[in-house]
């Protein structure tokens, strides 16, 4: 549930960041330019504030099952190939 939000906070803070690159392309106002990128900074260091402290509840012990499901995956492949290739 967690790394949803985390994903989902990501995505919004890249298409942030894309529209200030925009902006930086095409703005002619020099006083629009500056309100709109304000904003745009705002809003993503405010999500990646979000994004840190959401991370931070992630507990370890989701990090070791990843980390085990990968090894244990692993290792099967390895079997089978070893399997094979005898």
């Amino acid at each position: 549930m967690i790394m949803s939000e985390i994903e989902k906070l990501k995505e919004k803070r890249d298409i942030y960041y894309q529209e200030l690159e925009d902006l930086h392309l095409y703005e002619p106002s020099q006083e629009w330019y500056k309100m709109r990128r304000y904003e745009l900074e705002s809003q993503i260091a405010f999500i990646e504030d979000a994004i840190d402290q959401l991370e931070k509840e992630v507990p370890i012990s989701t990090h070791l099952k990843v980390i085990m499901l990968a090894a244990v995956i692993i290792v099967g492949i390895a079997g089978l190939i070893i399997l094979l290739w005898s």
